[in-house]
Formats: C-alpha cells, structure tokens, sequence
C-alpha cells in the first residue's frame, strides 16, 4: 500500500475524533503503516537534483503528527464532534467568510476574533477551525480565558509559566476572553499577551460575546491594542440564536452526571 495524498486529505475526514479524560484525542480513520514509500515511518527520503537527500513527511505522517498535535492541544472533550460542517448552511456563508480566507491561506499566521450571543456556535467553530489547521500541521493551543489567568497567578508560587506557553503557541486559542475579571495586573497580562502575538503575527483566536471594539474600550490599554487587532486580526459575528436551548447536541451528557 502506498501514501495518496487524495485519499487523506482535509475532506475525507481523514481522523476520528473522541472525548477522552475531559480533551480531545485523534486517531486515524485510514492505516498506510504499510507504506511501501515511507514503511511506516511516516517520512520519505528523496534525492534531489543536487545530490542531496532530502526527508520530507508523506501524508500518513502527515496524518501521525495530526493526532499528537491534537493531545497537545488542550481542546474540550465536549465538542468532539465539532466540525466545519456544521456550519455549511446558507445562513453562515458570509459571516465565516472571513474563518474561511484564513484556514485555506496560512492558518499559522493572523487572527479571528468569533462574537455574538450565548450558545450559538463560537467555542464549537473555535475548536473545527483548531481541528482543520492540526490537519495543515499548525499545533493549536487552548485556553480558558479568565483560566489561564487564575493559572498565572498561581503560578508564582511554582514553576510553571501560563502566559509564557500562551504567548509562544503557534496558534493560540482564548475561549470567553470577554469573561475575564479586569484588575490593573490582569490588564496588564492580557496586553503583554496578544501585543506580543499581534507584533510576531502569531495565529491567535478569540472567542467572545461582544466585539473587540465594546470589549478593549473596558480595558487601561485598550486603545493600542484595538489598533493592533483590527490591523492583523478579522472578525466574525456568527448568526443564530441559543443552541444550547433548542437542542440536544451531545454536549449536554458532559454536564449531567
């Protein structure tokens, strides 16, 4: 058997999905281990022109490095299931426009700031868009917003730096980042945080209720960064009303014992 590309690409929902220990694990729905080109390893060694050789992963690696990006990544076990196409109806076409442009151009690069009402679909595009970039092998990152706070201040009293895994993610995602409790010290955090994303073009994703602009303008830096956001970051308002009250999608046995 050999690595097709074609049939372990984006749309043939090359991975499986399930909620293990509260986050969100990955394995492979198909089994090129038997590669005759990279014999499992996921990685082909080419000779080039120059003389050289060269090693480059095929799609199973492709595929293997996908599931170990996913552990890393934090992503609530609650929304497994979570798909782009879930959002495939007419109603979302133009506002993801912009979700779309992002995730098919670099998705390691720029940002997306999700806003609109409760419970209509924001954390369940956040965790489909970490989902599809994984797949181009960009590693995301997942935080609770007024979390990762509470983690930063515990973290003075041991080793661990929050902020510091924050700022470094290759694409970071902040969930409920309006949810945050504003004190001097935590304006001052969060600044520090998404100025330094913003300058180093580091891919980041908010999610939120309100925009950025109604968001900043509570903020003691607020100004500066708007201006950093709105130059490298899109927005996204997504339609719909409460999910969470009309149906049952799965998510609601995670909340029941």
């Amino acid at each position: 058997m050999k690595c097709d590309g074609k049939k372990i690409g984006l749309a043939s929902a090359p991975l499986a999905y399930r909620n293990k220990g509260c986050f969100i694990e990955a394995e492979p729905t198909v089994d090129y281990s038997g590669c005759r080109d990279c014999r499992g390893s996921g990685w082909v060694h080419e000779l080039a022109d120059d003389g050289y050789e060269y090693v480059r992963p095929c799609s199973w690696g492709m595929l293997l490095a996908s599931v170990r990006l996913i552990k890393h990544a934090k992503l609530p076990g609650a929304y497994a299931s979570a798909s782009i196409g879930d959002f495939a109806g007419p109603q979302y076409a133009d506002a993801l426009a912009p979700a779309g442009t992002w995730l098919r151009t670099n998705p390691s690069q720029g940002g997306l700031w999700l806003y609109g009402g409760v419970g209509i679909g924001k954390t369940h595009l956040a965790v489909a868009l970490a989902k599809a970039a994984s797949l181009k092998g960009v590693s995301p990152l997942w935080v609770d917003g007024p979390g990762l706070l509470s983690a930063a201040r515990a973290a003075f009293s041991n080793a661990s730096d929050p902020l510091g895994a924050a700022a470094e993610a290759q694409l970071l995602i902040v969930d409920d980042i309006d949810k945050i409790r504003a004190t001097d010290w935590v304006d001052e955090q969060v600044w520090l945080l998404l100025k330094t994303r913003c300058e180093r073009n580091l891919a980041t994703i908010v999610t939120a209720n309100i925009r950025a602009s109604e968001w900043c303008s509570t903020l003691k830096f607020g100004h500066p960064l708007l201006s950093r956001i709105q130059q490298n970051w899109s927005a996204v308002s997504l339609p719909g009303s409460d999910r969470r009250m009309e149906d049952d999608d799965g998510r609601a046995t995670v909340c029941h014992p």
